[in-house]
């Protein structure tokens, strides 16, 4: 059995809702003007993962999103259920994003499950809520959503112009948004801190984890070419890859090295009014994928 294959079951014997999602384009840097694949992925946390194919009847959005933002956007174009899940041609005209949202899915664990899961998420205010309720041993009834954005370097060119694309939100319900070009980033023996906002529906959100890991090499196919080299959260290379948000929704993330990195966080709610009769919670699992060397 392959290393691959062997991260690949363990990945998957994991709680299928502690998966992350996150768009993996077959380059961080394409040829200007010339078609782009794009990949979904689920996995854990980049190591390993899966491409997912295309579902159009659950798409809300997506597109590449440039220096024209929405009302320039282009559709990333693809055939429902197809792997990849869709290509685009991204102009020459500086840092552009992939962006993608979907509608919510519904997802049922049972309570040990469910409670193991907050747990590695960091989603202590919900297992409390349980907890007061005397819930903690009922199973869940959750619907949760993506929302997903990659950044693009067409040619792998940095133009100055960049920032005014790379600092600005998209538009996400729940987005991270870096606070610098992480183009721009310098590491140095001991790596370099990225700095991360984190909005929900718009406004800054206080007290949720956030997580950094790199991405395993891929091949052609968007298989992992190699074993993974995501670095483990315990290791003294790898402080402050995950940290909660300040009051402010701003976190800082030392990377360790240059590479291919994934950032993603959970936000989930109680669900409230006629929804409640549906669902006890809806979570919303965000990601951001980038270059940066």
């Amino acid at each position: 059995m392959t290393v691959h294959l062997l991260l690949l079951l363990a990945a998957l014997a994991a709680p299928a809702a502690a998966h992350d999602f996150w768009i993996r384009p077959d380059s961080f840097a394409p040829a200007p003007d010339s078609p782009l694949a794009v990949r979904c992925f689920v996995g854990e946390q980049g190591v390993a993962g899966e491409p997912v194919a295309r579902n159009d009847a659950r798409l809300l959005r997506f597109e590449l999103l440039g220096r024209g933002g929405r009302a320039a956007a282009r559709p990333v174009v693809g055939q429902d259920g197809a792997e990849p899940a869709g290509a685009v041609r991204v102009p020459d005209d500086g840092a552009a994003w992939v962006v993608f949202e979907n509608t919510p899915a519904r997802l049922e664990l049972e309570a040990a499950k469910f409670e193991a899961y907050l747990r590695e998420e960091g989603l202590e205010a919900i297992l409390a809520r349980r907890a007061a309720r005397g819930e903690s041993d009922r199973p869940s009834r959750e619907v949760y959503a993506r929302c997903a954005k990659a950044l693009l370097r067409p040619g792998g060119v940095v133009r100055e112009s960049d920032a005014a694309v790379v600092l600005a939100p998209v538009g996400l319900r729940l987005e991270l948004l870096p606070e610098a070009d992480p183009e721009t980033l310098a590491f140095g023996a001991d790596g370099a801190e990225l700095r991360v906002r984190l909005l929900f529906e718009g406004a800054p959100l206080a007290g949720a984890l956030v997580k950094a890991t790199l991405l395993a090499p891929h091949g052609p196919t968007g298989e992992p070419a190699a074993p993974a080299v995501a670095l483990p959260f315990s290791a003294p290379a790898a402080t402050g890859l995950h940290a909660r948000t300040d009051a402010h929704g701003r976190v800082a993330l030392r990377l360790a090295r240059g590479g291919e990195w994934l950032v993603t966080c959970v936000h989930m709610l109680a669900a409230e009014g006629e929804a409640a009769t549906d669902h006890d919670y809806e979570s919303l699992w965000a990601s951001l994928a980038f270059a940066a060397m």
